[in-house]
C-alpha cells in the first residue's frame, strides 16, 4: 500500500515538473513569447537634420512671440520702422544664418531696452522716483549687453560686433536719446534740492551717473564689466534705502 502511494506522488511530482518545463513563461532561460498584437514597436529614431530643424522652428516661434509683445508695446513710440527692420532682418535669415539670429537677437533686447526706456522718458514722479525709474532702464541696458557678450563668447563670435551690433539698435530705436533725456530731467530736479537737506539723494544721483556710463559705454572684459555693474547696483541700492528714510523725513505723508 505504501509502495502504491508513493508511486503515486513520483508520478503527480513528475508531471508537474514537466508542465513547467513546457511552459516558456515559467522558464527563466526561455525568451519571452509575443503575438503580433503584443510585439514592442521600435521608436523612429529622429535624425539630426530633423531634430535641428524642430529647435530651429521652436526658436523662430519663440522670437516671433517676443517680438510681437515688444512690438505691440512699441506702437505708440514708433510705427513702421520697426518693423521693416525685423523684415531686413527675416530677409537674409537664409544667407547668413549667423549675422541673423545675432543680429535678431540684439534688436529684440534693444527693443525691450527702448520699452522701459520710453515708459520713463513719459512717467512723472518726483526725484527720487525718478532716480529709481532711471536705474531700472540703464540694469535693463546693462543686463542686454551682458546677455549679448556672453552669448557671443559662448558661440564663439565677435563680442566686439555683438555689442556695436546693440549700440546701433539702441540708437535706431532712440535709447540713447531717451537716457540723455531722462538723465536731464533727474538733474534739474536734484539742482533744486538742497544738498544740505538731501544729502543720500545726492550721493544716489551720483551712482545713477555711474550707471548710464556703465550701460551706454560698457568696457572691460566680460567679467569685469559684470562685476562693476554688480557692484555699482549694490551700492545704488544700499544709498535707495537711506534716501528713502530722508525722503520720508521731508515728506511725512510718503512715510505713512
Amino acid at each position: 500500500m505504501k509502495k502504491h502511494i508513493i508511486g503515486l506522488i513520483l508520478c503527480f511530482t513528475v508531471s508537474i515538473l514537466t508542465g513547467c518545463l513546457n511552459e516558456p513563461y515559467l522558464n527563466p532561460l526561455a525568451p519571452p513569447s509575443y503575438t503580433n498584437a503584443s510585439v514592442p514597436s521600435t521608436p523612429a529614431v529622429e535624425s539630426v537634420d530633423a531634430i535641428m530643424q524642430r529647435m530651429e522652428n521652436e526658436r523662430i516661434a519663440e522670437n516671433k512671440k517676443q517680438y510681437d509683445e515688444y512690438y505691440n508695446k512699441l506702437i505708440p513710440f514708433d510705427d513702421k520702422r520697426l518693423a521693416q527692420r525685423y523684415q531686413s532682418l527675416y530677409a537674409n535669415k537664409e544667407k547668413d544664418y549667423i549675422n541673423y539670429s545675432g543680429g535678431f537677437m540684439s534688436l529684440l533686447r534693444a527693443t525691450k531696452v527702448s520699452i522701459v526706456g520710453k515708459q520713463e522718458v513719459a512717467a512723472s514722479g518726483n526725484t527720487l522716483d525718478r532716480i529709481k525709474g532711471a536705474r531700472d532702464f540703464y540694469h535693463e541696458m546693462i543686463t542686454a549687453e551682458s546677455e549679448l557678450w556672453g552669448e557671443a563668447i559662448h558661440g564663439k563670435s565677435s563680442f566686439n560686433l555683438a555689442l556695436s551690433t546693440f549700440r546701433d539698435d539702441c540708437q535706431f530705436l532712440g535709447a540713447y536719446s531717451d537716457s540723455d533725456q531722462i538723465y536731464n530731467k533727474i538733474k534739474s530736479q536734484v539742482a533744486n534740492l538742497s544738498e544740505a537737506s538731501y544729502p543720500h539723494t545726492y550721493k544716489l544721483y551720483s551712482i545713477l551717473a555711474q550707471l548710464k556710463e556703465i550701460a551706454t559705454e560698457p568696457r572691460g572684459s566680460l567679467l569685469t564689466f559684470n562685476e562693476t555693474a554688480n557692484s555699482v547696483l549694490g551700492d545704488f541700492q544700499k544709498e535707495c534705502s537711506l534716501a528713502e528714510l530722508e525722503s520720508a523725513k521731508h515728506d511725512p505723508a510718503k512715510g505713512k
